[in-house]
C-alpha cells in the first residue's frame, strides 16, 4: 500500500551468521530488538549452536554388526 513501509527481515543466512558471531549491522540490531519473529529465530539458532557444541566431539562408532555387514558386502 502506498505510504506504508515494508518490513525488511534479515535472511536466515544473516541470522545464522550473527549467531555464529559475525556481528550485526546497527539496522539489523534495531530490527531484532523490535521484531519478535526474527528475535525468536535468532534464539533458535543460538540453541542449535549450543546443542551442537555440547554434544560429543566425535560421533559414536557404529556397532560391530554394522562393520560385519560392510565387510560381507565387499
Amino acid at each position: 500500500m502506498p505510504g506504508q513501509s515494508q518490513i525488511r527481515h534479515p535472511s536466515s543466512a544473516d541470522l545464522a551468521l550473527i549467531a555464529l558471531g559475525d556481528g550485526a549491522p546497527h539496522a539489523t540490531k534495531r530490527h531484532l530488538s523490535r521484531c519478535a519473529t526474527c528475535s525468536t529465530t535468532l534464539q533458535e539458532f543460538f540453541r542449535v549452536l549450543e546443542a551442537g557444541r555440547a554434544g560429543p566431539a566425535r560421533p559414536a562408532p557404529p556397532p560391530a554388526d554394522v562393520w560385519e555387514e560392510i565387510r560381507r558386502r565387499l
